[in-house]
């Protein structure tokens, strides 16, 4: 008997820039992908192919897919070829938790990686890395929006946070999240399933939203607090004006921007 899961892969070819923002637009379905030279692999669990084939054909400029499966076995084969340790500014090292090589001199973080967001190889999760590290977190409360692996969660504990709560929408998230805090040491750190259009309790020290545009634009609202400092990535370089005239009708002012290929991290106070 095979008890082993099996995921949907949808392959979309096209341009770079025509990729992502596809990808971006519904990504609440998506439990991770990957992006090649000429197209990009999009994993999903259970969703109607009729509904993303008719989706594309309306909403993008993608002219050409593919339909494939993949089961649990060799997507975990495929985790051990693909993800590969990185450094980040040469203070952060991110590997897989069968990677034995450590770096003393740097924090290092370990992972599961597993079908969902925040492997720290996307621009979105690197460039959230390279901000945290140049501001302080020091007996900081941190909330956690869209958490995924937990990556982001982990480093705010390492930087010295004192309470952190990571919320997430997919369910799939939570024993992934679960996994990478004993893989690296900690225990305090609470996580909830709970939609952040939705979720009411704003009031930490800095918040940190590695999602996308349409739920960055629709929790704006509620980051009202001008002493809470704002990490938001997911949103691409072309969006920037868009954010800021959001941010200005709150009056809240743009601090830093870090850009990585057609990405953009802005940091806010």
């Amino acid at each position: 008997m095979n008890d082993k899961h099996t995921w949907k892969v949808l392959e979309i070819f096209g341009s770079i820039v025509d990729r992502e923002i596809l990808i971006t637009s519904f990504v609440d379905d998506v439990l991770g992908y990957e992006n090649k030279d000429d197209s990009s692999l999009v994993y999903f669990d259970n969703v109607s192919k009729k509904y993303l084939e008719d989706y594309i054909q309306s909403n993008s400029n993608i002219k050409k897919w593919q339909w494939s499966e993949i089961v649990e076995k060799n997507w975990m084969q495929n985790c051990h070829d693909f993800f590969k340790p990185i450094s980040i500014k040469d203070k952060v090292y991110l590997s897989t938790v069968w990677d034995e090589d450590e770096k003393n001199n740097m924090i290092d973080i370990k992972i599961n990686p597993a079908l969902a967001f925040g492997t720290g190889h996307h621009e979105t999760t690197y460039m959230m890395i390279e901000a945290m590290l140049d501001f302080d977190f020091k007996e900081k409360s941190v909330l956690d929006i869209g958490t995924g692996s937990g990556i982001l969660s982990i480093l705010s504990k390492r930087l010295g946070s004192n309470r952190i709560l990571a919320i997430d929408n997919d369910h799939l998230t939570e024993n992934n999240f679960i996994e990478n805090l004993k893989f690296n040491h900690i225990d305090d750190v609470e996580f909830k399933i709970a939609d952040c259009t939705s979720f009411i309790d704003y009031n930490f020290d800095i918040i940190l939203a590695n999602i996308n545009r349409s739920v960055i634009v629709d929790i704006i609202p509620n980051l009202t607090s001008s002493n809470t400092l704002v990490f938001l990535s997911g949103i691409l370089n072309s969006d920037e004006d868009l954010i800021n005239d959001l941010l200005n009708q709150y009056n809240r002012k743009i601090q830093k921007i870090y850009r990585k290929n057609k990405w953009s991290c802005i940091v806010i106070k």
